[in-house]
């Protein structure tokens, strides 16, 4: 770390206002030019023009007016500082900006900064901001760290992180004793490591006074944060501007896509100035939606100037940046990002005027007994937006509108968009499904299904206050900043009668053996220790406790056994883990390696939403969907993990080629043999291309698993050589998979293809392109099948399906495990097959005749003479 002298100096003493002192002497426009030059006090270089530049845009940032407030609360001596504010105001970019400047005050004697993000893809994102602000160069005194990725070197002073990482971290730093300051962000986004996070900072503040917490959180989630946090100071962050126009649509009948296509096409018809944010309910609908936009835009009149449709996911990686790129001057392009989820608080956007919120989002829900994520169809989400620098309205009953003017925009933004014509769309009536295999919506209520112990989902109001985001975007030179328009595609009744007052924690949602395994890898054996903003519900927690105790990551005394300590150091799904472990004693860890590479790197149909591209989710893609939310899965594709949908004009030549692809005994060696044919096509961008699948994900998948790769040497873990193809290794690899997925079983009950899930009653199908259905000529499907994932969607299919034998299941899965099946036939039949395996064990050997043994041992010394 270099600070005030030649690059490479030891920084130099400097008071918290130091940097700021340069940023007060800012009054002339000239200043950097005609005076002296200050000194960057982080590299010893002086600050660029751009720096000056970048610095009047964040002195009209709403949370500039709360510096000097913050920074004497940071100062004080209590250890946690609350912000709030409304989204888009700047809290993101500029508080961990100033406690970098307390951290250097104090000569970092107690150690450097981490902001933590909810959302590894806005942790990128802001990251890169951040560096141009401070006028330093990413991955060196700014970085970021991100499942697969860390852009951090011994220089780094500021690092943007995800949660799930800073938790992980805390596995071999549990006080984490290299930060003297850690920022949680985004707090009201409740995601699971964030709410783990906050009971766990609150422990180590004991026995680290020196440390400091900064929990930045929307207004809607402070009173129960400031309690949580033993009443901390709180400093405030006043609005972005002034409150946007609402406008309500009733929903049309051809469906909430088209509606919202049909509303950004009315605005840029009447030529309206600003750019328009939308948000829908998943990636896949993104996708659709991106590409009718551009092909109805092509029949529009060239005079009203060119439309520039941005998506924004995952699933986008790097290319989200594409939404900060400053459009030509006096141009007449109009930009219309088309998002989701990850809108709503990590990215906010400058000049955006027009906000259109279809009022949907795709949840995953952990279904109580299959360990599996439910996913409804969409999520109610009430949004409003501002003028050129807007924000998000989340799921409170009074929404708050944040600036409609053009100020800032902070990485990842969530704009509404007007439209005065009575058009849109409401999400469909409230209705119940008749049966277990069927799901249907119902807005504001739960997406049920018959045999569920509980709601397996459910659709959620989400009313989002407008944002501005973090980033910066000049103030107009004359008059206050325009109001900007929210549509929502939904009626005003439905907003004020059917939104519930606040989104449902994560935690509340998600499958927790994971959750459970690293907390007990912390020394927290008992879960009542742990502080919670909401504490789990004791059946989920029992749940996961019982799932790791059959994946005997448990000993008698509920403490973590060898095998589950090994479990936790790899940053996977608890079975997916033990399948890898397992690997080792059936001598195929090369082909597991890669499978759980492809599994985890790999998006699950969400595009990536996490496992995909530069943000990987963080969480495995075993049992939940949801992991953090941010790093959280959206709905499934179509298609398998890594496939791209090819065009229509190439759609059968591709579906030949990947035909070759696939593998007769299921779709998890189907996934080994596209990583392997990859692989031994130099990873070449062409051949993805022929065969329909993402270079990209497939790169990933190679990172991860060489991560993997070095756990299992770091643990000294024996790794068999690869013999992929042989029937034993075949043999070998659905034994390790049974070993850690013997909970996702499923059987066809009738011979067409109707798959009961052994614990769970429930009757699921294959998807369309499982590689059973897809091979020619067809073939018999598969009475016994494992899969990866189950979803209750549209389609309540099975996800990543090979055929087993029972006969493996009953010897490789606990006994109890068996016995404590809920009662069906598939459980009869399993009982019957383990009373036959352990009647063959218990039959005693007959003793052969003298004589014989005699003869035979002769012919066996004799055939060893001959070998000698």
């Amino acid at each position: 770390m270099a600070a005030c002298g030649a690059p490479g100096s030891p920084p130099r003493q400097r008071s918290p206002g130091s940097v700021a002192e340069a940023e007060e002497e800012e009054d002339d426009p000239a200043l950097g030019c005609d005076g002296d030059l200050e000194v960057n006090p982080y590299d010893g270089l002086p600050f660029s023009s751009r720096y000056y530049e970048l610095l009047r845009q964040r002195r009209e940032l709403p949370v500039w007016t709360t510096k000097y407030s913050f920074m004497e609360h940071l100062e004080g001596g209590g250890g946690i500082v609350l912000v709030s504010g409304p989204p888009g105001t700047g809290k993101s970019t500029q508080v961990p900006q100033w406690c970098a400047e307390y951290a250097l005050s104090l000569q970092f004697a107690h150690g450097l900064v981490a902001c933590t993000q909810p959302h590894s893809l806005a942790a990128l994102s802001l990251s890169l901001r951040v560096a141009d602000e401070m006028d330093l160069n990413l991955g060196h005194e700014v970085g970021y760290c991100v499942p697969h990725e860390d852009c951090c070197t011994t220089e780094t002073i500021l690092r943007y992180c995800s949660d799930e990482m800073l938790l992980r971290e805390m596995t071999s730093d549990p006080l984490l004793r290299q930060y003297g300051v850690v920022v949680l962000d985004e707090a009201q986004e409740r995601t699971v490591p964030t709410d783990v996070l906050l009971g766990l900072l609150k422990d180590v503040l004991r026995q680290r006074p020196e440390l400091k917490v900064v929990v930045v959180t929307s207004p809607a989630a402070e009173e129960q944060l400031h309690a949580f946090c033993g009443d901390p100071p709180v400093v405030r962050v006043p609005g972005p501007g002034p409150p946007p126009q609402v406008l309500h649509r009733e929903p049309p009948a051809r469906g909430h896509v088209a509606a919202a296509c049909q509303a950004v096409l009315d605005i840029h018809r009447r030529q309206e100035p600003g750019h328009v944010l939308l948000f829908l309910a998943s990636e896949q609908e993104i996708t659709e939606c991106c590409g009718a936009i551009q092909t109805e835009a092509m029949a529009l009149n060239p005079g009203l100037g060119p439309l520039l449709v941005l998506p924004l996911h995952p699933g986008v990686g790097r290319a989200a940046q594409k939404v900060y790129e400053a459009l030509e001057e006096g141009g007449r392009e109009r930009r219309v990002v088309v998002t989701h989820w990850l809108g709503d608080s990590s990215f906010s956007l400058g000049s955006v005027r027009f906000v259109i919120d279809t009022g949907l989002e795709l949840r995953s829900v952990s279904v109580a007994g299959t360990g599996s994520p439910a996913l409804p169809r969409g999520e109610p989400a009430a949004r409003q937006g501002g003028g050129q620098a807007w924000g998000r309205l989340r799921a409170w009953p009074s929404p708050r509108t944040g600036g409609a003017g053009g100020a800032s925009a902070r990485a990842g933004a969530h704009l509404r968009v007007p439209s005065r014509d009575p058009a849109g769309l409401q999400p469909p009536d409230p209705g119940r499904v008749p049966g277990a295999a069927a799901h249907q919506q119902e807005p504001g209520g739960v997406a049920h299904a018959a045999s569920c112990r509980q709601p397996p989902g459910y659709v959620r109001g989400v009313p989002r206050a407008p944002r501005v985001g973090g980033g910066v975007c000049p103030a107009p030179a004359h008059g206050p900043r325009p109001a900007g328009t929210c549509l929502r595609l939904y009626s005003e009744a439905f907003f004020e009668q059917r939104l519930p007052p606040s989104p449902a924690p994560h935690v509340s949602e998600t499958s927790l053996s994971r959750l459970v395994l690293l907390l007990k890898r912390l020394d927290i054996a008992d879960m009542g220790q742990c502080d919670f903003l909401d504490r789990p519900a004791p059946e989920s927690l029992m749940q996961a406790l019982e799932d790791l105790d059959y994946l005997a990551a448990l000993d008698d005394d509920g403490n973590l056994s060898e095998v589950g300590i090994i479990m936790s150091e790899f940053p996977l799904d608890p079975q997916l883990a033990k399948a890898l472990i397992a690997s080792c004693e059936f001598d195929c860890v090369e082909e597991m390696v890669s499978l759980a590479a492809m599994l985890t790197g790999t998006p699950q149909g969400h595009g990536a939403g996490g496992r995909g591209t530069v943000q990987p989710p963080g969480a495995g893609t075993g049992s939940v969907a949801v992991a953090a939310r941010g790093d959280l899965p959206p709905a499934p594709s179509p298609v398998p993990p890594c496939f791209v949908p090819p065009s229509m004009r190439l759609e059968e030549a591709v579906s030949t080629r990947r035909r070759a692809l696939l593998h007769p005994a299921g779709d998890h060696f189907t996934l080994i043999n596209i990583f392997n044919a990859f692989q031994q096509h130099n990873a070449d961008e062409g051949w993805c291309r022929k065969h329909g699948v993402s270079g990209e994900a497939l790169r990933l998948a190679g990172i991860v698993r060489a991560e993997l790769l070095e756990v299992m040497q770091r643990i000294e873990l024996p790794v068999s050589p690869p013999a992929f193809g042989t029937d034993a290794n075949v043999l070998n690899i659905q034994r390790a998979l049974i070993s850690g997925y013997f909970l996702k079983v499923a059987r066809d009950i009738d011979g067409s293809g109707n798959y009961v899930m052994l614990t769970h009653k429930h009757v699921a199908h294959l998807p369309p392109a499982c590689c059973y259905l897809l091979r020619q000529p067809p073939r018999r499907l598969p009475p016994w099948v494992l899969y990866h994932e189950f979803t209750i969607s549209q389609d309540n299919c099975l996800r990543v399906v090979s055929e087993i034998q029972p006969q493996m299941l009953v010897e490789l899965a606990p006994q109890y495990y068996l016995s404590n099946l809920p009662p069906s036939e598939s459980r009869d039949l399993l009982m019957e097959l383990r009373e036959k395996v352990v009647a063959a064990e218990e039959v005693p050997e007959v003793p052969e005749p003298l004589e014989e043994a005699a003869g035979r041992e002769d012919d066996e010394n004799q055939d060893v003479c001959v070998l000698q």
